[in-house]
């Protein structure tokens, strides 16, 4: 292809780094930070979506057009879910939500290790037999 390819950048294709970045038939994929902003965001959409649906149907069903509410709710709670999510993807307030998760996080370990351990455990023993309940 040579200078006949239109692109002064011969490079480009890995990046302007041959040496480490080589990628000769085009085959490697990279999940970068944006591929999983974008998994996040559309499995908000998913969730949403199915709270959406349930409401919708709920409602709808009070007026005797369950399907279409079912319908509508999906498509509003799915649009209300990526958006939301979209929303927190934004790095500024991608980084406050990072960090009031990790402080929920000490705070949950704080309570944990607050309980005396003989409540802890019959805390995980009843949460194991939930685990084997078959209701």
């Amino acid at each position: 292809m040579g200078a006949k390819g239109g692109d002064s950048d011969w490079y480009g294709y890995c990046v302007d780094d041959p040496v480490n970045r080589v990628d000769a038939w085009g085959l490697e994929s990279e999940e970068t930070e944006t591929m999983e902003q974008g998994k996040r965001v559309l499995k908000s959409g998913q969730r949403c979506a199915s709270i959406g649906g349930t409401l919708g149907s709920l409602a709808g069903s009070a007026f005797g057009v369950s399907l279409p509410g079912r319908f509508a709710g999906t498509l509003i709670g799915s649009g209300l879910g990526m958006g939301t999510q979209a929303v927190i993807e934004y790095p500024p307030v991608r980084k406050v939500v990072d960090e009031i998760e990790a402080k929920v996080g000490e705070w949950r370990e704080d309570v944990w290790n607050s309980i005396p351990p003989d409540v802890r455990d019959t805390m995980e023993r009843t949460r194991s037999l939930e685990d084997y309940s078959t209701e």
